[in-house]
């Protein structure tokens, strides 16, 4: 990305939603030439790959595998047959929450964003009904706070607002509450459709601001600033 002719320069930026905001946010604590990330409804944690057949993680270094948290694929399995069974949306959130609370490798699988030398944005849903991505913010903001990061690190949480804040507002439909991914079953991913399509915009808007301002990113140039909610 530093060489090529679309996109060299002296700063590495990254956007990244749910499992890439997951990643946006992993990179940035492993790699001090990223400046900027906005990562909406990312994840402190990094948890295993998406698979209902095996426990593998989603992502590797140099060849070897980085520690997660798994997600009990029972749990998922028996949301998905309820949900099928009464015709209704589900949601990952019951297995992502389980997960978290049966995991004996936090501090292994935390993402260590304290590392980074980047300013962030981090988006996220009250009403995610995919993962814990608003906890996942909070709990990132917090880390931040506790080892005075030096850079400049906004926390946004919509209250009302899931999981699907993914396009720019310029697209259809705009505040998606749920995916159809077969006969008898939906995601549901949680919000209302004012919500998120009003968290859709405010979210777009904030990544520009974030990737058009000009700002030096320096240990003296913009400090974390405390978690708001909207």
């Amino acid at each position: 990305m530093e060489h090529h002719p679309v996109t060299q320069g002296t700063r590495l930026c990254l956007h990244g939603t749910s499992k890439g905001g997951e990643l946006a946010l992993l990179l940035a604590a492993r790699d001090p030439r990223i400046s900027k990330v906005a990562a909406l409804a990312p994840q402190a944690y990094c948890f295993q790959g998406i698979s209902f057949s095996k426990k593998a993680p989603s992502w590797t270094s140099g060849g070897q595998d980085l520690p997660f948290v798994t997600v009990p694929t029972s749990t998922m399995l028996a949301d998905m047959a309820r949900a099928m069974w009464h015709n209704t949306p589900f949601g990952h959130l019951n297995a992502y929450r389980e997960g978290l609370a049966q995991a004996s490798n936090l501090d292994q699988a935390r993402i260590l964003i304290e590392h980074a030398h980047a300013e962030l944005l981090l988006c996220a849903g009250g009403d995610d009904q995919v993962w814990t991505s608003a906890g996942g913010c909070q709990q990132t903001q917090a880390r931040l706070i506790a080892s005075a990061y030096p850079y400049r690190c906004d926390t946004v949480v919509y209250p009302d607002a899931g999981h699907s804040m993914y396009y720019p507002p310029y697209f259809l439909p705009a505040g998606l509450t749920a995916m159809t991914t077969g006969p008898r079953l939906s995601i549901t991913t949680g919000g209302t459709l004012k919500a998120n399509a009003e968290a859709q915009t405010d979210a777009w808007n904030r990544y520009l601001n974030l990737f058009t301002a000009n700002t030096a990113t320096s240990p003296d140039a913009v400090p974390a600033s405390p978690g708001e909610e909207e």
